[in-house]
């Protein structure tokens, strides 16, 4: 009984990993999280999704390249230009320019460049932020723990019109 239980547990903290990140090296244990556009599960083999402050962190261009964007980096700058609409963030910054616009990251979950001490660096970003900010739909399904992100709007049922009476409505006589 306790075998089942463990292995049913198991993989929902399956991935303790140490990373590093604002300075400090941290031990994430968070939940394992997926990331999929439009009914595919986009590959993160370098880094998963990551969950900081309840805001999902996702690798920057994995999901630029699922969102069709192009990103182009400048030091702690970021570019992100998908059709002619461009985000502009800096690392650490909750400061945020759309197509020229200044705007601010919600809850303070910021981009950030997450270390696996000793070997790669990852770009991470706030998923919901992002595609929100490029028109798309977001869900988070808390059942699989996975970033639904939708390029195209989600169909939504037309609402039916309210029927018209057919028949003005005629008072009852009183019963003699």
């Amino acid at each position: 009984l306790i075998t089942i239980l463990l292995c049913i547990m198991f993989p929902l903290y399956a991935n303790a990993f140490i990373i590093e990140y604002d300075g400090e090296e941290r031990e994430y244990t968070g939940l394992n999280c997926t990331l999929n556009v439009d009914g595919k599960t986009i590959p993160t083999p370098d880094m998963p999704p990551i969950i900081i402050n309840d805001r999902t962190l996702v690798p920057l261009r994995e999901l630029c390249e699922a969102l069709g964007a192009v990103v182009s980096y400048d030091s702690k700058n970021i570019m992100i230009d998908r059709e002619g609409d461009i985000i502009e963030m800096t690392i650490d910054k909750s400061k945020v320019y759309f197509n020229g616009k200044a705007m601010t990251i919600p809850d303070g979950v910021t981009p950030k460049l997450i270390n696996f001490p000793g070997m790669w660096a990852k770009t991470m970003v706030p998923a919901r932020f992002i595609a929100e900010t490029l028109g798309k739909t977001v869900a988070f399904d808390a059942t699989t723990n996975t970033v639904l992100i939708y390029t195209a709007p989600q169909s939504t049922p037309k609402p039916t019109q309210t029927p018209t009476p057919t028949k003005t409505p005629v008072a009852t006589q009183t019963p003699t």
